[in-house]
């Protein structure tokens, strides 16, 4: 007997989850008088990280983002079946992909480990951690993108082409603020507050991305089947 399995939770929870940690780590650090109370998307008054550093909101920050590690690698893996199952020409493509979107979850992992501790080595690891959890996301983003657009003829639905131009304008504009983020770092004065700017943003756009393939996978009906063996 075969049963099928719901896959659209995945992507919802892939995007939801680092955004929900983010936006109550950050009421609970304002209000414990961490952080500045401001908007930090515009504003730039913290880092992401200063969010998740003390007790109590240190905990909220950490658990709810293993949690989103488990379900980015998930998500990943999920991904790769489906775009298999549509395009068997570029399965190396695919397995690039998978490689880069676990990595991304490993080094989110790694990042998350080491808030919070002091010392160089922590800060080291702290930095390779975030910096590769994004990069490796986002070339990982990338491959996905640009197979959706190489299959887009086969969905036949409209629903998941504007999806699809939607999350093109994420990508454009991930891109645009990290290269923003390198012009910022060595060819302008740079200021703290700019670079907290391009981090909260970063993280936003990427996570909206993992959420907005959840209505792709519905309309092109993908859900994975597990074979479950009737001993009656």
């Amino acid at each position: 007997m075969r049963r099928k399995i719901y896959t659209n939770i995945v992507p919802i929870l892939t995007g939801l989850l680092p955004i929900t940690a983010i936006v109550l780590s950050y009421f609970v650090s304002a209000s414990y008088g961490h952080v500045q109370w401001c908007v930090p998307l515009w504003d730039g008054c913290t880092t992401i990280s200063a969010i998740g550093r003390q007790v109590p909101e240190s905990m909220i920050f950490k658990g709810t983002m293993n949690v989103a590690a488990v379900f980015i690698m998930l998500y990943w893996y999920l991904c790769y079946a489906w775009l298999k199952s549509s395009d068997e020409k570029h399965r190396r493509s695919f397995a690039i992909m998978l490689f880069l979107g676990l990595g991304s979850a490993i080094f989110l992992i790694v990042y998350v480990t080491a808030l919070g501790h002091i010392g160089d080595n922590y800060r080291v690891q702290r930095r390779i951690g975030v910096t590769l959890f994004f990069a490796f996301g986002f070339f990982a983003q990338i491959i996905q993108l640009l197979t959706q657009w190489r299959i887009r003829s086969v969905w036949r639905s409209k629903k998941s082409s504007i999806i699809l131009f939607i999350q093109t304008g994420l990508i454009a504009n991930l891109f645009i603020i990290g290269i923003a983020n390198l012009v910022f770092h060595y060819m302008l004065e740079w200021e703290k507050w700019i670079d907290n700017i391009i981090e909260w943003n970063f993280t936003l756009l990427s996570s909206l991305f993992y959420f907005l393939t959840f209505v792709i996978w519905r309309a092109t009906k993908f859900h994975l089947y597990i074979d479950i063996k009737n001993n009656s």
